[in-house]
């Protein structure tokens, strides 16, 4: 049993629990995954919806590995903000395996393995015996941007996806919105809305007097709407590197204050 522990619902967003989901399916062949889910507003039913087991915890260390123990996990995968390195120091010892899925990239991290998909990092030297898999080749994205394809570019930009992740507040997406509009006039805008953002009546008033874009709630799955697209318009995180593998070229737009949600590292948002 391998527990995979994650933060989730409107302040963490959805990009923990999909990094941890994308793994337990590619672990599903010869492991049993359970997520270990602090917060909640609706995802703990949507992950057990798609069938992976799910039990909520308390964002402190103890109370994740209470739960590890109950359920006869001696692996344990950390995606979460509110775990410090300190924490995860005093996991380690009580684990077979800790894996620590890293966005801030100030090593070393107290874990057996530290993963962080950010591009141009090192390993700390001198190297302890801690693995660092680093780099763009290890982002934990689901099983579906694992399949290659060439795509055409054409001169122009005729469609736009914007996206921004799983909560994104109603009134950024108008603002966006309409500079994406007064930047390209005539392009088709695809607007996605995530599962945790506001509500219908918000987004709607945020984009009244905007023309030529379809509204997606929701959906349940946004390759499609990447590959259509001639550029996507998208914060950073799980997203930017989704559309990065669909090799959609990509404006990157900064959400969250500086200093917040540990400095994530700017990824870049296509591949050369």
């Amino acid at each position: 049993m391998i527990a995979l522990r994650a933060d989730g619902g409107r302040p963490a967003g959805l990009g923990h629990v999909r990094r941890c989901l994308a793994l337990a399916d590619a672990l599903s062949s010869w492991a049993d995954c359970c997520l270990l889910l602090h917060g909640d507003g609706g995802v703990r039913a949507s992950v057990e919806d798609g069938g992976v087991r799910c039990l909520p915890v308390a964002s402190d260390v103890e109370s994740t590995l209470l739960a590890a123990r109950t359920i006869g996990a001696d692996v344990l995968v950390v995606d979460s903000y509110t775990i410090s390195p300190r924490d995860l120091g005093a996991a380690r010892t009580n684990l077979r395996l800790l894996v620590a899925v890293d966005d801030s990239g100030r090593f070393p991290l107290p874990a057996h393995v530290v993963v962080n998909s950010a591009p141009g990092l090192e390993s700390p030297e001198p190297r302890d015996e801690t693995c660092y898999l680093l780099g763009p080749r290890f982002a934990l994205l689901a099983r579906q941007f694992a399949e290659s394809r060439i795509r055409p570019f054409r001169d122009g930009v005729g469609r736009v996806l914007l996206v921004l992740g799983g909560s994104t507040p109603a009134a950024l997406v108008g603002r966006l919105a309409r500079a994406t509009r007064r930047a390209l006039p005539d392009a088709e805008l695809d607007i996605v809305v995530g599962p945790l953002g506001d509500d219908s009546a918000a987004v709607t008033t945020a984009l009244v007097g905007l023309s030529g874009f379809r509204l997606h709630r929701a959906p349940e799955s946004i390759r499609g709407l990447m590959l259509e697209a001639d550029v996507a318009v998208t914060a950073g995180g799980v997203t930017l590197l989704e559309v990065a593998a669909a090799g959609t070229p990509a404006v990157g737009v900064c959400v969250a204050k500086p200093g917040n949600r540990s400095d994530k590292l700017a990824i870049p948002a296509a591949p050369t």
